[in-house]
């Protein structure tokens, strides 16, 4: 007979990913990490940078990982020596 008791995870939020690696609340840690940003940063902007950082376990509060404007007005994320030596 088939197990019809199958459980759905849900996916967890990038923030929230990032937030339990800190120890953080997910909404404390949203703040502290808008902060880190350049400033009227959208929420798209906001949310390729966390995936960014996310994706490379690089920690913006140690500036292993920034992000700057560019000259065009875009955001770009900077990995920084530390960032480098984590990552390898």
């Amino acid at each position: 007979m088939a197990d019809t008791n199958l459980t759905v995870m849900q996916p967890r939020s990038v923030i929230a990913t990032m937030a339990a690696r800190a120890g953080m609340d997910p909404k404390p840690f949203e703040l502290a990490l808008r902060s880190v940003m350049p400033p009227n940063h959208s929420d798209v902007e906001f949310a390729a940078c966390a995936l960014v950082a996310n994706q490379y376990d690089l920690n913006p509060f140690t500036k292993q990982i920034y992000f700057m404007r560019t000259k065009s007005g875009q955001i770009q994320p900077i990995v920084s020596v530390d960032g480098w030596a984590w990552i390898v």
